[in-house]
């Protein structure tokens, strides 16, 4: 399949480990690249500072609750930025909470994925989710605004 580029913002080295481990095992082409929190995932996606020769992503997977900047303050940022407006966001969470669902929705991520807490669900729902992106992107030719 075409290679990818996908930005992980996560701050928990297990959840780190195992999103890699699921997208190696789903049989797409997908380069992860893993940032700590919402900050450092602003300056690579911009290409700013020690990030400036890094790729341009096609899907970016944000934790709802990095350091320095949640989902919500990065999504705004995101959304309000022209280069960045329309780069597909799915917040993968720990929390269930409609308040955190709903406030990342309204402030223009593509989904919102509660992680499962057992190991088969993980993979699963990551396997599930490079499918649905990879038949969005094989659909537009590009990376789909909304997957």
């Amino acid at each position: 399949m075409h290679l990818t580029d996908l930005l992980l913002v996560e701050d928990h080295d297990a959840d780190v480990m195992l999103v890699q481990e699921a997208v190696a095992s789903a049989g797409v082409d997908v380069a992860v690249h893993v940032v700590r929190d919402g900050v450092e995932a602003l300056s690579f996606l911009r290409q700013e500072g020690m990030y400036a020769r890094c790729p341009d992503v096609q899907l970016v997977l944000l934790d709802a609750n990095t350091p320095r900047m949640n989902a919500c303050e990065v999504l705004s940022e995101l959304r309000a930025d022209d280069t960045t407006r329309d780069l597909p966001v799915v917040v993968f969470s720990s929390s269930a909470r409609l308040a955190d669902i709903h406030g990342c929705l309204e402030e223009g991520a593509s989904g919102y994925i509660v992680k499962p807490n057992d190991f088969p669900g993980f993979m699963a729902i990551i396997h599930e989710l490079l499918m649905d992106w990879q038949r969005a992107v094989t659909r537009s030719g590009r990376h789909a605004g909304r997957l």
